[in-house]
């Protein structure tokens, strides 16, 4: 019987080496991956053996991604930023630690933060910053831009924290988001209302274009209107009426949040002998954004995708 012979290819010289060097750096690109791992992962330990902690509600190490819907492509867009020096209640820095902090942004916005530089004291364990975002050219629905903040430790050791934020403009109309993250002591609310129009609450008449007109309670008008109204005429119309409804066994508003300073109808609940906000309206201009600030009983949980409030619109 004949045996078939098999044919064998040899790997050319030029062949076997492009091999050996994809896989040299195959392997290489692995150990540096890992590396970087094991070494972040030493680090942290060794800072845990230090009583070194640099944290932030927001920005992360390694880096935080956010993507943040119903920006309305006109208004400045704030985030605040807190600093703390805790794992928990009970790992806690016991020295100062001295930060910075930078942004990398795109041409078409302009950025600035409230400061460069901080410091997170032992004795309050936090600290704060806020980043805002200014719009300096034409976005239009769906438009996003994209942008990161940077908090980094100088002293006694070097940390950096950051993350990337991408706004998105949102379709026409009202809507509302809550941005919260456990260990933050505060989670804040935030409403973007996009329309163009806005509805009278009370009965009024005014003159426009050389004629008196008279708006009844219900109807809307344009904000080319209400531009040209008399002041005392605009506080009787708004672009969209806001309730807000919570739990204050839950969270407590900040009364110093510019929006409930213009709150009305505020309902209260008695908790221990004191009364407490639980519920109220306020009024929003066209093309704005409003953000109100809420304290948590407990700071560890996270209401970002939560009914801890219950915000409804009338407009």
């Amino acid at each position: 019987m004949l045996k078939r012979k098999i044919r064998v290819h040899k790997l050319s010289k030029v062949k076997k080496y492009i091999i050996v060097v994809f896989i040299c750096m195959m392997s290489l690109t692995l150990t540096v991956s890992f590396g970087k791992y094991v070494y972040k992962r030493v680090l942290n330990l060794y800072f845990l053996t230090q009583n070194f902690f640099f944290e932030s509600d927001k920005l992360k190490d390694p880096a935080a991604s956010y993507s943040l819907n119903y920006w309305n492509g006109v208004d400045p867009y704030d985030i605040a930023i807190n600093i703390n020096s805790f794992k928990n209640d009970k790992l806690k820095s016991s020295h100062d630690i001295t930060y910075t902090t930078r942004y990398s942004c795109p041409n078409n916005v302009i950025c600035s933060l409230s400061k460069t530089s901080g410091t997170v004291s032992a004795n309050s364990n936090t600290d704060n910053f806020t980043f805002t975002m200014t719009p300096n050219a034409i976005f239009n629905d769906n438009d996003s831009v994209t942008f990161s903040v940077y908090a980094s430790s100088t002293s006694p050791y070097v940390k950096e924290l950051s993350a990337t934020f991408t706004l998105i403009v949102g379709k026409y109309g009202l809507g509302h988001s809550i941005e919260d993250s456990a260990g933050d002591p505060y989670l804040t609310l935030r409403v973007t209302n996009t329309l163009d129009s806005y509805l009278v609450k009370e009965s009024f008449s005014d003159t426009v274009s050389g004629n008196t007109v008279t708006y009844t309670e219900g109807n809307h008008i344009s904000k080319a209107i209400y531009d040209v109204l008399t002041d005392i005429n605009k506080r009787k119309c708004a672009s969209a009426i806001i309730t807000v409804a919570f739990d204050p066994t839950v969270v407590l508003i900040d009364n110093t949040s510019s929006d409930f300073i213009k709150a009305y109808d505020i309902e209260t609940q008695s908790i221990g002998g004191y009364n407490y906000v639980k519920k109220f309206k306020f009024d929003m201009d066209s093309s704005i954004s409003s953000v109100i600030k809420f304290y948590k009983k407990n700071k560890n949980a996270d209401y970002s995708n939560s009914n801890v409030l219950t915000v409804t619109y009338r407009y």
